[in-house]
């Protein structure tokens, strides 16, 4: 057997007993990007580039196909994609068919096999792409115009002809092929019972970059972020609770505590405390986590009871 890609999620047990089975072959080939549970198991190891140094395409959940290009140099010599590797290992077991020296070439036979995907070219791709002209970090631009040069729109499949704009929405005509049945997810509300000590509410966010705060990024195998973590509070809640701007404060909920400096703001209304993280911190505690898939146990940014004091207070707020 050959695994190749991102470790499988054995967390969640819909998987069985997984790695006893993967015990039980007479030869298995890991190729991936980092080692994992799946690695130790495997009688070869093959190095994976990772997503910033592979050229090729991504599908995403709305069906659009869109170019990737390479981010950075590959600094390990032995990594290969897994298009290569693929059809490295069908030439030399004799195989025909595999003679791919690009990834265009792998995209031209997908679009000669799936009718889905006939009219979406490399070429197509590129050509619709348009260039960017990158503003200063104070536009409020998305993240993916503000950091790039290109921006490729791409094409939502089903694109049946080379000339077709695409799909945006399935199923406009109804369902031609077989039937199916709609339905309307249930809305669920989180019931937040009162809770006396925690008279407020924390809402936090989480956003990509605020330049207009101190930040400093501590350089090694593995990047760090320094920064003082902000909690902001309305000026009426600091008055009631004497706290004053530039204190050092911990927020107190039932889910855990946190800490950081006060600062006094009017844009927060009343009984809210506001804390806004970054998404380069919360990378960075994934990369930490000892856990096989701790993708799937980010912390939500859930609005819950909490309560403010002074760091080092016992007195609720």
């Amino acid at each position: 057997m050959m695994v190749i890609g991102d470790s499988a999620n054995f967390t969640n047990g819909r998987l069985g007993d997984a790695l006893a089975a993967l015990k039980t072959l007479d030869f298995l080939v890991v190729q991936d990007t980092f080692l994992s549970q799946v690695t130790e198991l495997a009688d070869v190891v093959l190095p994976r580039v990772t997503f910033a140094e592979k050229e090729g395409t991504f599908t995403n959940l709305e069906r659009r196909v869109q170019r990737l290009t390479p981010s950075m140099q590959v600094k390990n010599n032995d990594s290969r994609p897994e298009s290569w590797v693929i059809c490295e290992l069908a030439r030399r077991m004799g195989a025909s068919g595999f003679d791919h020296h690009s990834p265009d070439q792998v995209m031209a036979e997908i679009a000669g096999l799936s009718p889905i995907y006939a009219g979406i070219s490399y070429q197509r791709l590129e050509e619709e792409s348009r260039l960017v002209l990158r503003t200063n970090l104070e536009s409020p631009q998305p993240t993916q115009v503000l950091h790039a040069s290109r921006e490729y729109r791409g094409i939502q499949w089903p694109c049946k002809e080379p000339g077709a704009p695409g799909t945006a929405t399935l199923y406009v005509e109804g369902f031609q092929e077989r039937k199916a049945d709609p339905a309307t997810p249930e809305f669920r509300v989180t019931e937040t019972p009162e809770d006396s000590e925690h008279p407020s509410v924390l809402v936090p966010g989480r956003v990509l970059q605020q330049n207009r705060r101190d930040m400093e990024i501590i350089k090694g195998k593995r990047n760090r972020i320094q920064r003082q973590e902000l909690v902001e509070l309305n000026s009426a809640d600091a008055a009631a609770w004497a706290i004053v701007e530039g204190d050092e404060v911990e927020v107190h909920t039932q889910g855990g505590n946190l800490t950081g400096q006060a600062r006094v703001v009017d844009s927060v209304p009343t009984g809210v405390v506001s804390v806004t993280s970054l998404f380069g911190q919360l990378a960075v505690d994934l990369q930490d986590s000892q856990d096989p898939d701790p993708a799937s146990k980010v912390p939500g940014l859930d609005i819950r009871p909490a309560r403010v004091v002074k760091a080092g207070a016992n007195g609720s707020g």
